[in-house]
């Protein structure tokens, strides 16, 4: 399998609405036009919960759909994180990716980003 050089990908945790996916229950990726969060219900095949209907595992976001990347948080590894500000209507509004690492790491994470088209939280 070719890796796409285009595509960067993070592991980490989620915050979508109030569902938590702890370290390593969440994946963000990113390449032109396109920014993803994933999450899991399964850790090494084993089904850890059920999700209710209305929360999806897949969020996926254009350019246009993002109003800003926010770093949040003050407690390296616990509670770093990027908010991803959104306008789309289907998504919670509550949409974090954790980083499990320092402020900034996730500042690094999100200039990252920007060099995709996503544009950083002025606000």
């Amino acid at each position: 399998m070719t890796e796409d050089p285009h595509l960067l990908c993070w592991q980490g945790g989620a915050r979508i609405g109030w569902w938590d996916f702890t370290f390593p229950l969440a994946r963000l990726s990113v390449r032109t036009g396109c920014l993803t969060l994933a999450t899991t219900e399964k850790v090494f095949g084993f089904q850890l919960y059920k999700l209710a209907a209305d929360v999806p595992n897949v969020l996926i976001f254009s350019p246009s759909d993002v109003e800003g990347l926010q770093v949040i948080g003050s407690i390296p590894v616990f509670s770093i994180g990027v908010r991803i500000h959104h306008s789309k209507p289907e998504y919670s509004p509550k949409v974090i990716f954790w980083t499990c690492g320092t402020r900034r790491g996730a500042e690094a994470l999100v200039q990252r980003l920007t060099d995709f088209g996503f544009l950083p939280w002025i606000g």
